[in-house]
């Protein structure tokens, strides 16, 4: 993540006081093209075209990071208030869940999605 996220700094290209590259300036380069050349192929081409000249891992993630974020964090609270809504017969889907079928609580992921997939949230 600290390639992406910036914590992970680029480091000098050079050891301190000489001109010899600083091996571990190689190491990170390599780490990071390889995080971006990631992020690249996942990428549509329209997507794409709005990070090219960026060279970074981090410098892409956050052209990205401004692009996306809003519209999906506007999603997530969009589908969180839908799945708020959502019923099955006169219970919310909390209560649904938390009394399962039988009226014993769902604590498997099995057992959660055949739940969910009974839910109908037109009811």
């Amino acid at each position: 993540m600290g390639y992406i996220d910036g914590t992970d700094h680029c480091l000098p290209k050079t050891v301190r006081n000489s001109d010899d590259v600083n091996p571990d300036y190689i190491l990170w380069l390599k780490h990071d093209q390889l995080v971006l050349s990631w992020i690249i192929t996942s990428l549509s081409e329209n997507v794409l075209s709005q990070v090219i000249g960026l060279k970074t891992a981090y410098e892409v993630w956050s052209s990205l990071k401004r692009s996306y974020a809003s519209h999906s964090r506007s999603r997530i609270i969009h589908l969180k208030g839908q799945l708020q809504d959502l019923k099955k017969g006169n219970k919310t889907a909390d209560e649904y869940f938390q009394h399962g079928l039988n009226g014993d609580p769902i604590y498997t992921s099995d057992a959660w999605r055949a739940s969910w997939s009974t839910l109908d949230s037109r009811t």
